[in-house]
């Protein structure tokens, strides 16, 4: 009897030595993602929204338990929206030997790290405007704008104008944006379309009057936009000045901000569109996976108190990918593996939309992620005006 005695009081003293001792544990270190984003300059309205991005989905990760328990943490750089700045940090990150790393979060500082990462590093550019090498070891966010810019044209068309006039920066998006128009309006769906005046603008011209007293006289139904930040402003206030105001103006969902567009809140445009993501819309379509993905999105934000904006995907679901990754592969995982794995991954749901990387375009999404939302001034809130692939809704 003392005996069992004995050993029971033996076995509770080991019980709380050892429950000392896991208490006692530190936690593991995490593992941490390098992130080359911009926090400052020109780009750090967007560079914001997508690091919010990363941020709460490194929340979500860590609440489910991490990667096998190891702590997940996205370690931003500020590469001020300087390609040189983000090549320099590019060039640190790179020392390190890591086998992944995000960056930049605009197209000019993506378009500098890429050749950075060549065969040695997986990049994922946090920009959807930069078009990866097909099958390469650089990824990119959201929608190709292979795909993004002729959901744009196929609203103009659909919603019943034929005249569009265009208005596009001379800086690295600019000039992709030209590629993409010209590939977009030889497309035979848009052999009706009509360009009625093609302007150019620099970021550090102060006024647009000139460009858009042509792009008016030429007599557009509805006008294309291609600049983001502090640029579209100056164009807003073009537009409004020189009597342009009138027609539909459509444009990157980076300007789809209530700060960036705050100053036209009482007195906008006619009706102000943007690209965004089938999740700002009413509905989530009828997949149960993709109905599960906007709600654990919903869910982290709110739990976090933060904003939920249109541009969330394109740092939530790239964070997601990547753990995904990871958590199939582990830790000491290969910047080979990790692209492989990703490179193959297919009917992943994102916020974003169902992902498939196997048409090798390094974006995983296609027509089906982008639909058009308007700005309502009044409610602060943007709201859908068209289906999957920028196709208007009948009035």
């Amino acid at each position: 009897m003392v005996g069992a005695k004995l050993a029971r009081a033996a076995a509770g003293a080991l019980l709380c030595v050892l429950a000392a001792s896991a208490a006692a544990l530190p936690a593991p270190e995490p593992f941490t993602i390098d992130v080359i984003a911009s926090e400052t300059g020109p780009g750090a309205y967007f560079g914001q929204q997508t690091i919010d991005g990363l941020k709460a989905y490194e929340n979500a990760a860590n609440a489910s338990g991490g990667i096998h328990g190891v702590p997940v943490h996205f370690e931003v750089h500020d590469d001020e929206s300087q390609p040189r700045v983000a090549v320099e940090l590019g060039n640190e990150v790179l020392a390190k030997h890591p086998a992944i790393f995000f960056g930049g979060t605009v197209q000019a500082t993506c378009n500098a790290l890429a050749p950075l990462a060549a065969h040695s590093t997986v990049m994922y550019c946090l920009s959807p405007g930069l078009v990866p090498e097909p099958r390469g070891y650089v990824f990119a966010t959201s929608t190709s704008l292979y795909h993004l810019v002729p959901a744009l044209f196929r609203f103009v068309r659909t919603s019943g104008h034929q005249r569009v006039g265009l208005l596009v920066t001379t800086d690295a998006t600019g000039q992709r944006s030209d590629q993409l128009i010209d590939y977009t309006l030889k497309l035979p769906e848009n052999k009706s379309l009509v360009v009625a005046g093609y302007e150019h603008f620099s970021d550090s011209d102060i006024s647009v009057a000139a460009q858009i007293a042509r792009i008016k006289a030429a007599d557009p139904q509805f006008l294309y936009v291609s600049a983001a930040g502090s640029p579209f402003q100056m164009v807003l206030h073009g537009i409004m000045d020189g009597g342009l105001a009138n027609i539909p103006i459509i444009t990157s969902a980076s300007n789809m901000t209530d700060r960036l567009l705050a100053p036209w809140a009482k007195n906008p445009p006619a009706q102000l569109l943007f690209n965004g993501p089938p999740f700002w819309g009413s509905g989530t379509g009828p997949d149960p996976r993709l109905r599960a993905a906007i709600a654990e999105y919903r869910a982290t934000y709110q739990r976090m108190g933060a904003e939920q904006t249109p541009n969330d995907d394109y740092g939530w679901d790239p964070a997601k990918i990547v753990v995904d990754a990871l958590r199939h592969l582990g830790t000491s995982a290969t910047a080979t593996q990790i692209h492989d794995y990703i490179e193959n991954l297919h009917d992943f749901p994102g916020i974003g939309g169902m992902y498939d990387f196997r048409s090798g375009d390094n974006h995983g999404l296609g027509d089906d992620a982008t639909i058009i939302l308007q700005w309502d001034p009044a409610k602060s809130i943007f709201f859908p005006v068209s289906a999957p692939a920028g196709i208007a809704f009948r009035k």
